[in-house]
């Protein structure tokens, strides 16, 4: 399915197309297009993720583990000796991953940093060019990773608040 991200002409066109479908084509993709949406953000908060009190009464936050999250992104990445491009990646998608979990925008993501697991995981303990960290986020190679993993762009229009 297109995202939210589709440029302006291509939604058009869509919608344009989607004019001229029979009622009960159009009403049949609708609701396969919402079914999978409902399946795509019921999948709930990943394991390596909790909720967590945040400053205020407002604030919604969570504790994610960096020693559960890397290595399960990297391994469904295929990745086995990381590099700096491969550790952004990983957190560009459990970034995405709690946004989707989450169901919408507006939280905030506290890693879990003690001495040793923050070491372990800072990007200057992996080979790689800083160059490559850039690429990864604002060149949106980790949304297409994403993509490729999960058969999905996070697109929060459709997602329920929680």
């Amino acid at each position: 399915m297109l995202s939210i991200n589709a440029p302006g002409a291509v939604r058009e066109a869509i919608a344009h197309r989607a004019l001229k479908e029979e009622p009960e084509v159009a009403a049949v993709r609708r609701r396969i297009h919402g079914e999978r949406q409902k399946a795509r953000y019921a999948k709930g908060i990943p394991e390596w993720a909790k909720r967590h009190p945040g400053r205020s009464n407002r604030e919604i936050a969570y504790l994610v583990d960096p020693d559960k999250f890397y290595p399960q992104i990297l391994d469904e990445l295929g990745v086995t000796k990381p590099t700096k491009y491969d550790i952004e990646v990983a957190y560009q998608v459990m970034k995405m991953d709690m946004q989707v979990a989450h169901g919408s925008y507006g939280f905030t993501i506290h890693v879990r940093a003690d001495s040793e697991r923050k070491r372990r995981w800072n990007l200057s303990m992996f080979p790689g060019t800083d160059q490559e960290v850039l690429v990864a986020t604002a060149g949106l190679e980790a949304r297409a990773h994403y993509l490729r993993l999960r058969g999905f762009i996070p697109s929060l229009s459709h997602a329920p608040a929680i």
